[in-house]
């Protein structure tokens, strides 16, 4: 059977160009700010689903506690998560201005 993790994330999304093709900065510093914070708390023991019941922007995996379900190794994408399919992981990357804080237990 092929190595599966449970993986769960934390969706944290950047503003979109405006209609001048323009990232707001500070709007994007915002995100960037709020992803940084959740991550801070994560390290320091926060719990993981509450966090993302709290903050995710993702209507997908809010309501589950960030819960994006099994996957197997290779299926994740790797800039979302390179250590998705090892034991008790966590890892954070930032993804075409998406910030994505993602958790995975085997």
């Amino acid at each position: 059977m092929p190595e599966q993790a449970l993986v769960r994330h934390i969706l944290i999304k950047a503003p979109l160009p405006g209609s001048d093709g323009k990232v707001d900065p500070k709007a994007l510093d915002a995100a960037q700010a709020k992803a940084n914070d959740v991550l801070k708390q994560i390290k320091a023991g926060g719990d993981f689903g509450k966090l993302a019941q709290q903050y995710s922007e993702d209507p997908g995996s809010k309501d589950t506690q960030g819960l994006l379900g099994w996957l197997q190794r290779g299926r994740a994408r790797p800039a979302m998560c390179p250590r998705a399919a090892t034991a008790s992981t966590s890892c954070a990357s930032k993804t075409s201005r998406i910030r994505t804080l993602s958790r995975s237990t085997k």
